[in-house]
């Protein structure tokens, strides 16, 4: 507990500084990487997803609205809640480059949607077709 709040205490103080338009020209980005050239995940910019949430939902629609699954079908598409507890939703690269930050390459996606797609945790095969994979190892 006392981890995540000294996370939260620094979260806010770094997030306060940075700009709507300064998180898209520094994030929003097909390359993006740390300060040493390394490509980077979007997951360690997750939280100025939350905090410009109105601004990217205006520009850019609900696919980028982490409240939500972008999927339409889903059961999570008009709320976040599961047996009285939050999900948290997860950002899916519809090019399977995790470092490749454009909007349009990005898909609020619930951890249901989210495992099934291609790529997943770098698994090269249909969902299907692993889960068929894994029932063969059965003895």
């Amino acid at each position: 507990m006392f981890v995540y709040l000294r996370l939260l205490i620094k979260t806010k103080r770094t997030m306060g500084k940075l700009t709507y338009q300064e998180f898209k020209n520094q994030y929003l980005i097909q390359n993006y990487t740390d300060k040493k050239g390394n490509p980077k995940h979007t997951r360690f910019i997750k939280r100025y997803f939350y905090r410009f949430r109105n601004q990217l939902k205006e520009e850019f629609g609900p696919q980028l609205d982490l409240h939500y699954c972008s999927k339409p079908s889903c059961q999570f598409h008009n709320t976040y809640m599961f047996d009285g507890k939050a999900i948290i939703m997860e950002l899916e690269h519809k090019n399977r480059i995790t470092n490749d930050s454009r909007p349009e390459n990005l898909e609020s996606l619930c951890p249901l949607h989210h495992q099934q797609t291609l790529g997943y945790k770098n698994r090269k095969i249909d969902i299907t077709e692993y889960v068929e994979y894994l029932k063969s190892l059965q003895v």
